[in-house]
């Protein structure tokens, strides 16, 4: 092992380029980051940031899903709600033009 080392063409940040399609970020986790660790080395190998990330791709396609029957299920209350309204108007009309 050399006792020096001459870093005047080093370069800062990361050694390997990121993957097109991806951003390089830093966060800070707390022990959630443990479990994840153990699950990759329960199964045998991986990257636990995959795993991360297929954990946060799989919440917010649930969250997209929630909002969009969220947003039927309104829209379909909304129909019923006017056209039971446009029912009530019918019968009242109805009643003012009989009396």
């Amino acid at each position: 092992m050399d006792t020096e080392y001459d870093f005047s063409q080093g370069q800062r940040g990361a050694i390997e380029p990121t993957a097109e399609g991806k951003t390089r970020i830093t966060i800070g986790l707390d022990d959630i980051l443990t479990w994840f660790r153990e699950q990759v080395h329960l199964a045998g190998g991986g990257n636990y940031q995959t795993l991360i990330n297929n954990a946060l791709r799989e919440y917010v396609q649930q969250r997209r899903e929630h909002e969009r029957g969220n947003f039927t299920a309104s829209c379909a209350r909304r129909i019923e709600s006017d056209k039971y309204a446009g029912m009530e108007n019918m019968t009242k009309t109805r009643s003012l033009h009989s009396a």
